[in-house]
């Protein structure tokens, strides 16, 4: 089995972290909260399976300035999450914070927007069925915003179509979270829109 490079290792006091690359399939993933003493880690790729073990020693490559970017990345983030099931946002909510984000939460797409609007979130989640304002009706509203239409969307559903993707992606969406796998796959999503994001969105008219 080939060893990852692991091309970035932090440590900082108790909180422990490093950004990793499969050797299988390439994607890139943060591990957390693990044994700096133990010399062997081993994890399950999501994307395709793989059992990586990365020897802490050999395949270590220390960078203090990716470490601050790392950071500055990963954390200090304001996610606003909105759906109508409350379990599903607490759940969510939870994984975020332990991330290093700070969460903010709607119950409806009507507090989605004010939500928008007071806190300038730079990602927003949204369930696709939302009460009220729906998620294609609020995707149009940030897209055409002077002051929002910078921030990332992903897209919660339980059955993605490809018409429906197709759509969406169309409207303005970044990605999208099948909320069968959300715990799972959560962390890795927001981290590719947030750390690959190309820049400012276009805007879908400048009368907002």
């Amino acid at each position: 089995m080939a060893s990852p490079r692991l091309w970035l290792y932090i440590l900082s006091g108790e909180n422990r972290a490093m950004l990793v690359r499969c050797p299988q399939c390439r994607m890139e993933i943060r591990l957390a909260g693990f044994d700096a003493h133990q010399r062997v880690v081993t994890y399950l790729c999501n994307r395709c399976a793989e059992i990586v073990h990365i020897d802490l020693i050999l395949d270590e490559v220390k960078s203090t300035a990716a470490a601050t970017s790392f950071q500055r990345i990963r954390q200090g983030r304001t996610i606003l999450v909105a759906d109508d099931s409350s379990a599903l946002c607490s759940v969510a909510a939870e994984i975020l914070r332990q991330e290093g984000h700070r969460v903010l939460l709607a119950a409806n797409g009507d507090e989605a927007l004010e939500q928008l609007e007071r806190h300038h979130p730079d990602l927003l989640i949204t369930g696709l069925m939302l009460r009220g304002v729906g998620a294609v009706e609020l995707l149009r509203r940030l897209r055409a915003s002077r002051r929002l239409g910078g921030a990332r969307v992903l897209i919660m559903s339980q059955v993605a179509k490809p018409e429906m993707v197709h759509h969406l992606a169309a409207l303005g969406a970044d990605g999208f979270l099948d909320q069968e796998r959300l715990v799972e796959t959560l962390v890795f999503r927001v981290g590719q829109v947030l750390d690959d994001a190309p820049g400012p969105r276009p805007r879908m008219s400048q009368t907002a």
